[in-house]
């Protein structure tokens, strides 16, 4: 395979590659761990607005990145700045924000390493209190609790070498599947993928027929509630984007590294039903799993005499919240940690490491993904360096970035923060910029969208018509509201700390370098741009003569 000789960008191996590793991406850490949790804060009612969200508005946007990035041949930075160039800025803080995402989920990524690696030994190291007493003393959730802040993270630990060692073990994992590009990324993504399936699939049999009170979880997906609040909008709406991969450069990239003529709907499509299956079937796992977990909870308050019930999942959730257990990505560790102690030792241990190894996979799939989109941006700047030494580069920036986290506790409280944030307020700035750009940022309003129309047209079977112009300008419209909205609720939260203060600042670069290069830009040629004075034959051609007055004999 040869990448960028002559002008030639790299390509993936085959149209499966490509699509394996789209649908990965979007099955990531998105829709594996912080999914499960959202869900079960908000109740069912989460799960049928994302699954909204994600047709309106996640596929339409899925559609504009892989559009943008396989017609302009080019990766963000390129791409907007050949739609006008004062929307170069786009690029590189999509190019930021990939590095920002980077530099806490590679801890995510870590955490799963340490949890694979726990779960070769048996008995599982969560499972002693069960092995030890009988019956057991605690609730399994607790014990999988005390599991996570005493050996995953070591909360209150000055530093924490087991967390170093997995980080620099995902860092070189993370060199060698990029130093080709995308030469890996197709059998990797593969992998994944099956992984994820069989760990949720596992958790949804198992929990469903072995586990009491999982149908009165499952139920409570289905009865689905109320809107309770915007909140629980906002989450859903900026949770589908993040399943879709919008706003990172990730897709641009990926459909760079296409060949022009390829059916970009139809791949966009089979991505985003690939997200809504996927995401269905972590919610039905999850709120099985949560439905025992809550009945299992209001046994053992009975048991020892409490008067503390929980009423539903979100009550339970929400408990683990006010006590700072359980929150994000964190609860999705436990709740599968609590499921495999319920389960027999061997068969326990088969389970976690199964599951584990899958999240493990699809959180450094992730991490690849914006890898590329980095390598991407770097490539329309540094033309003559390889993929190797642009690898390099970014692998470099990933891990100066993420060492900071296994210092105390900022590895778990700034991953908690970012894990919000980055979600509800970045993000929604980053789409709307994008998609702001595509349906404004031309000579005239939709101009960028009906050349993108015009060549999906010419490539696909299926047609596109003008209404996806409107649907970018409600997405557009819509993450303007949710990033105010997101800004709001990280500002009033009685849990804000100077966490949150960093986390913002570092947010707030992206659209500084927005402004920064629309200020800086030069503006392009009009269609009837000045020419300089020169003499043709007996005519001179003056500054004020246009294009449509100029005719030059041959």
């Amino acid at each position: 395979m040869d990448y960028h000789v002559g002008g030639t960008r790299e390509r993936w191996t085959s149209r499966n590659a490509f699509l394996a590793t789209t649908v990965g991406c979007c099955c990531g850490l998105a829709t594996s761990l912080r999914l499960p949790f959202l869900a079960a804060r908000h109740g069912g009612m989460f799960v049928w607005v994302y699954f909204v969200a994600v047709l309106v508005l996640g596929y339409p946007v899925m559609l504009l990145e892989l559009a943008v990035g396989q017609f302009k041949q080019k990766g963000a930075t390129g791409a907007y700045e050949s739609i006008h160039p004062r929307l170069v800025g786009i690029g590189y803080g999509a190019g930021w924000m990939c590095l920002l995402a980077t530099w806490c989920y590679a801890v995510l990524a870590a955490y799963a390493c340490l949890y694979f690696y726990d779960s070769t030994f048996s008995p599982l190291p969560w499972m002693v209190d069960h092995i030890e007493t009988n019956p057991p003393t605690r609730p399994s959730l607790d014990l999988a609790r005390d599991h996570f802040a005493g050996s995953i993270s070591e909360v209150g630990q000055t530093f924490s070498m087991q967390l170093l060692i997995a980080l620099a073990w995902t860092w070189i994992v993370l060199f060698w599947l990029s130093f080709d590009g995308v030469v890996a990324s197709g059998n990797f993504a593969a992998t994944c993928c099956v992984l994820f399936v069989a760990g949720q699939t596992w958790t949804l049999i198992f929990s469903s027929s072995s586990l009491s009170g999982s149908g009165d979880g499952f139920s409570q997906l289905v009865s689905s509630g109320s809107l309770t609040s915007a909140e629980l909008v906002v989450d859903a709406v900026c949770q589908a984007l993040f399943s879709c991969n919008a706003g990172s450069a990730v897709l641009i990239s990926f459909g760079s590294f296409n060949e022009p003529n390829r059916d970009v709907v139809k791949y966009a499509a089979i991505a985003a039903g690939t997200v809504l299956l996927a995401s269905l079937l972590t919610a039905a796992a999850t709120f099985c799993a949560a439905g025992h977990l809550l009945s299992q909870g209001n046994a053992y308050q009975a048991a020892t005499g409490s008067t503390t019930r929980f009423s539903d999942i979100p009550d339970m959730v929400q408990h683990g919240e006010d006590a700072h257990l359980g929150v994000g990505y964190r609860f999705t560790f436990e709740v599968a940690a609590a499921v495999a102690s319920a389960m027999d030792a061997s068969v326990g241990n088969c389970y976690s490491v199964v599951y584990f190894a899958g999240i493990a996979s699809l959180a450094l799939l992730t991490l690849h993904a914006w890898t590329l989109a980095g390598i991407g941006i770097l490539r329309d700047i540094f033309e003559d360096l390889t993929t190797g030494q642009l690898a390099a580069i970014v692998c470099s920036a990933i891990a100066l970035g993420s060492l900071p986290f296994v210092f105390g506790d900022i590895g778990y409280e700034m991953v908690t923060v970012m894990d919000k944030n980055f979600v509800r307020v970045a993000l929604p700035i980053a789409v709307a910029c994008e998609t702001g750009a595509v349906c404004w940022g031309g000579q005239k309003r939709f101009s960028a969208v009906s050349e993108l129309i015009d060549s999906i047209n010419e490539s696909g079977k299926l047609r596109m018509t003008r209404a996806w112009c409107w649907l970018l300008e409600i997405a557009c419209l819509a993450m303007i509201v949710c990033a105010i909205v997101g800004v709001y609720l990280t500002a009033t939260d009685d849990d804000a700390s100077l966490y949150t203060a960093v986390s913002l600042c570092l947010i707030g670069v992206y659209p500084a370098l927005v402004v920064f290069f629309a200020l800086k830009a030069p503006a392009p040629p009009s269609p009837t741009a000045v020419v300089e004075e020169r003499v043709w034959g007996d005519r001179e051609l003056t500054a004020h003569s246009t294009e449509e007055e100029i005719h030059i004999p041959e």
